[in-house]
């Protein structure tokens, strides 16, 4: 399987999950969160005291979530990573077109292995087993970027909850891929690209779809006297 024999896709899962993991120090990245979360709070206390300017919880919270996220992208991305150790420029996109590929297949010629059985079988035949692992960490990796800048453009109509997101998750991918090949700490990747912006744009959906049942929610409360359509 891509270099791994007699290995599950599960296990190579978590083998490939591991190592890009392993660097990354759990305690000081709580920690730096945590610090970070401290000052913010502390502005924000110290900004509405001095009736400078009134910030809301909420604004306070994605202000928190963004430079938490900024904090595990970092440490993932550069700083588990030895400076040269990489640096090279990766314009295959095989995995991408094998999913189009298996999609299309999938529609317009209906065969009777599941959708996920033939994605692996024509991933398999290219020799993209190990490839679309990363494929999938790497869109992993975004949704939550897509979700913050989602619900941070909460008073945005649809198209902006979910345009903004998807074009900050472009700016986002672009600069890590081109400082990752200048400072030689990772592979300036299409893939890569491809993938994070497809992680944005699935995180930013899924605001919005949260961000609807709560408008719901709290719709039917106040229609209900706030019994939520209970009566007593």
């Amino acid at each position: 399987m891509d270099g791994y024999t007699q290995i599950s896709y599960n296990e190579l899962f978590k083998l490939i999950f591991d190592q890009q993991t392993q660097s990354v120090s759990y305690g000081l990245l709580i920690l730096a969160v945590f610090g970070l979360a401290l000052i913010t709070h502390s502005i924000c206390l110290f900004l509405s005291k001095r009736e400078i300017r009134k910030v809301k919880a909420l604004d306070e919270t994605i202000i928190i979530a963004i430079l938490a996220y900024a904090c595990v992208l970092l440490s993932i991305t550069f700083l588990n990573r030895e400076e040269g150790s990489r640096g090279t420029i990766n314009l295959d996109t095989k995995v991408t077109q094998t999913v189009i590929k298996t999609f299309f297949e999938f529609i317009c010629h209906p065969t009777k292995l599941p959708l996920t059985k033939l994605l692996l079988k024509n991933l398999g035949e290219v020799g993209a087993i190990t490839a679309s692992i990363y494929y999938i960490l790497n869109i992993a990796l975004f949704m939550p970027w897509g979700f913050i800048l989602s619900v941070a453009h909460y008073k945005e109509g649809l198209i902006g909850k979910l345009l903004l997101p998807f074009l900050y998750s472009v700016i986002t991918s672009g600069t890590i891929e081109t400082v990752q090949l200048i400072t030689g700490r990772g592979y300036f990747e299409v893939e890569d690209i491809i993938t994070n912006i497809t992680g944005g744009l699935i995180g930013a959906i899924l605001a919005c779809l949260v961000m609807l049942i709560i408008r719901l929610i709290k719709k039917a409360r106040n229609k209900n006297g706030g019994n939520y359509g209970f009566k007593e």
